[in-house]
């Protein structure tokens, strides 16, 4: 075999090759249309920056009803690895809150003005105060005090010579005043005590370090574990179709690919296909030679 005959092989193959290269690089170049006036060059731009909008909505309906659909999900975010990691991160967040020396007041400081977490805190000493004074005035404080001093005077007289000259209706007006001065007492001046002590333990509660609950967050780590599993499986199973609807994977995936950049949308492609695309031109300078090599001998 003489170079004459080598010739057309590598002839053919040169030709296959830069045929492929070029088919290939005309998925992505040029990135913009050509004008010349009002007329735009075929072929610009290339097939992929000239249909992304087709590619987006491909890709996003693939990715949101094939791909990443409830039932796949689901099925991930409930694995036993996952469950794994979840509770990991469950034991590390309270070990590391049981060495914790921020007060709750410096770690809210962080999220908001300390004007506002005040603020939030007087509602919160408010609402507390408002419960207790709903539910002293509905058990009637005053009424179970007066009838438990009855009692208590009642059994002490019992078998004594006193017991003779004092019966009900003797206690019963004292009973009563003794109910009327209660109440009074709880209405007013009691209130003021319960809010001044609730005030003074919300405040302990803001500046103490996280250290001292995290450490009894500690001894109960297993216990919280559980908790926030069955509260994350429970989410999970109930709130991930609500969830999918709100988020809509398909409409994200196919805005954020028809944001990009059409370089970009190459870089991707690229970074997917490149070995894919690259065996293809290669593969048209194996066909061309193999052309070349059938047309020496016909």
């Amino acid at each position: 075999m003489n170079l004459s005959m080598l010739a057309g092989p590598i002839v053919g193959a040169i030709i296959g090759y830069f045929t492929n290269s070029i088919a290939v690089h005309m998925l992505f170049r040029p990135l913009h249309a050509i004008k010349i006036g009002n007329f735009t060059l075929p072929f610009t731009p290339g097939l992929i920056p000239k249909g992304q909008s087709r590619l987006a909505k491909a890709i996003g309906t693939t990715v949101g009803e094939q791909l990443l659909t409830e039932d796949v999900l689901i099925e991930n975010l409930l694995s036993d690895d996952m469950k794994n990691k979840v509770s990991e991160g469950v034991r590390e967040f309270v070990e590391d809150q049981s060495t914790n020396t921020d007060s709750l007041h410096e770690v809210l400081c962080q999220y908001m003005a300390s004007e506002k977490i005040d603020e939030k805190k007087d509602d919160i000493d408010n609402m507390i105060v408002d419960t207790i004074e709903k539910y002293l005035k509905v058990m009637n404080l005053g009424n179970v005090v007066s009838d438990e001093v009855l009692k208590a005077v009642n059994q002490y007289i019992k078998g004594t010579f006193l017991a003779m000259m004092v019966n009900d209706d003797i206690l019963r007006p004292i009973a009563n005043k003794i109910e009327e001065k209660v109440n009074e007492y709880v209405e007013n001046d009691g209130m003021l005590f319960i809010a001044s002590a609730i005030d003074k333990e919300t405040d302990i509660l803001l500046h103490q370090p996280i250290a001292v609950y995290g450490e009894k967050a500690l001894e109960e780590k297993e216990t919280i574990q559980k908790i926030v599993i069955s509260s994350y499986e429970a989410f999970v199973r109930n709130k991930m179709q609500q969830f999918l609807q709100q988020i809509n994977i398909s409409k994200i995936v196919e805005d954020k690919i028809n944001e990009m950049d059409v370089a970009e949308l190459e870089k991707l492609v690229l970074s997917i296909m490149k070995k894919e695309l690259n065996a293809v031109i290669n593969l048209g300078a194996v066909i061309g030679f193999v052309i070349g090599i059938i047309n020496v001998f016909i």
